[in-house]
C-alpha cells in the first residue's frame, strides 16, 4: 500500500513539473515584416524532449515589455523559440493554414509539419508538408512524387529524372544529392 503511494506521488510530481509553465527567450515577425524579440510562454514536453510543440501549434503567449500578447497563425508570419538546451523551434504561419507550420528545414522548397487534431479518438497526427512561393503542400504516399515533380518544376532535368521513375535513396535525399 504504501508502495503504491508512493508510486503514485511520484508520478503527480513528474506530470506537475511538466505543466509549468516556463517563459523561453524568442521573437516573432509581424505581417508587416518587423522583428520582435519577446518571451515566449511555453510547457515543457516529456523530460528531455524540450518544448511541448503541440501548445504552440494554434497559438501563442508572448511578453513584450512585460505585456502579454496572444497571436493566432494569421495575425503574425512566423515566430521561432529557444528552449533551455538553445535548441531552435521555428512555425510560420501561411495562407489556407489555421495553425502555423513548424519549419524542419528552411530553402528553396521547405520541409514542415503541419499537426491535425483528430476530435474522434483525442490524438494530433502529424502530416509532413513542403512549402514553397507561400503555400503548403502536403505529402502523402499517394500524392508524394507528383508534388515534388511539381515543385522542382523550376530544374527540368531533375524533374524528368524524378517523374521517370529514377529512384533515390532516402539517404540521398537527406545529403541533398536529389
Amino acid at each position: 500500500m504504501k508502495r503504491t503511494i508512493l508510486i503514485c506521488f511520484v508520478l503527480l510530481s513528474f506530470n506537475l513539473v511538466a505543466q509549468v509553465a516556463q517563459l523561453n527567450d524568442g521573437f516573432y515577425v509581424t505581417n508587416n515584416n518587423d522583428t520582435i524579440n519577446c518571451k515566449i510562454k511555453t510547457h515543457r514536453g516529456m523530460v528531455g524532449k524540450g518544448i511541448n510543440v503541440m501548445e504552440l501549434v494554434c497559438g501563442i503567449s508572448v511578453i513584450q515589455n512585460e505585456v502579454s500578447k496572444s497571436f493566432k497563425a494569421h495575425e503574425i508570419k512566423s515566430f521561432t523559440v529557444y528552449d533551455i538546451k538553445d535548441r531552435k523551434y521555428k512555425f510560420a504561419s501561411y495562407r489556407g493554414e489555421d495553425c502555423f507550420v513548424k519549419i524542419l528545414e528552411e530553402g528553396h522548397i521547405s520541409i514542415g509539419n503541419v499537426y491535425s487534431y483528430n476530435p474522434l479518438s483525442l490524438s494530433f497526427s502529424t502530416i509532413t508538408t513542403l512549402m514553397k512561393n507561400e503555400k503548403v503542400y502536403r505529402l502523402s504516399i499517394s500524392n508524394r512524387k507528383q508534388i515534388i515533380g511539381e515543385l522542382i518544376s523550376d530544374y527540368p532535368e531533375l524533374q524528368k529524372e524524378w517523374l521517370s521513375g529514377k529512384n533515390y535513396k532516402s539517404k540521398e535525399k537527406r545529403e541533398g544529392k536529389v
